[in-house]
């Protein structure tokens, strides 16, 4: 998908749910409107990105040779916060893309999820038999209902045990878990946000 981005110089919109369009109908999403306008518009943001996920694009479309038009990005305040869930964390397949890509430094500021998690380890085997889904990840999200296989399966599971309720209900929005959320201090280099997003300034910048 990078390699075909190369001859269109885009402007490439990278970020989180917000920017890709969560609860939306595909031709309802921002950027899916501006790009009826204008097709240089290209969305690369998905449901958990971050500063950290922007930094890996960003290195990702440099790597294939992409020069975009412009990046826009957006900055989630909650992602800064060491109690989110994706805090240090890159996007499995983002993660397997940029990590190679990524300086010590960097990789020490994150939880690698690729190579242990069960999700990782189902995909594996459903890619090692079946190669058309080992090779498009467009694929596995057609086919499943769900970003690939694994997704699915603990959908699945989770509705018959009941498990999606209860994190429905412990979801629900309170007072407390609001000002949780969006505990933001201290914000600092020791912050994994702040690292990633100042490492986002300086690419920008150097490119």
């Amino acid at each position: 998908e990078a390699r075909k981005l190369v001859p269109a110089h885009p402007i490439v919109v990278l970020g989180d749910s917000v920017l890709w369009g969560y609860r939306l109908p595909a031709e309802q999403a921002a950027i899916t409107m501006l790009s009826g306008r204008d097709p240089r518009w290209v969305n690369l943001a998905y449901e958990g990105g971050s500063a950290a996920n922007t930094y890996a694009m960003l290195r990702i479309l440099n790597q294939a040779g992409v020069v975009p038009r412009a990046v826009v990005f957006n900055v989630n305040l909650k992602e800064f916060n060491p109690a989110d869930s994706g805090y240090n964390k890159l996007y499995p397949a983002v993660e397997q893309l940029a990590w190679p890509t990524l300086a010590a430094g960097e990789r020490l500021k994150l939880a690698s999820v690729a190579s242990h998690t069960f999700s990782a380890n189902l995909n594996a085997a459903v890619e090692s038999v079946w190669h058309f889904y080992a090779m498009r990840y467009d694929v596995r999200a057609a086919v499943f209902s769900q970003p690939d296989a694994a997704h699915s399966l603990q959908s699945a599971l989770e509705n018959w045990d009941g498990t999606a309720m209860r994190k429905a209900l412990a979801h629900r929005p309170t007072q407390e878990k609001f000002e949780g959320t969006y505990d933001l201090s201290p914000l600092n280099d020791d912050n994994t946000g702040v690292f990633f997003l100042r490492r986002v300034a300086r690419l920008l910048a150097a490119a």
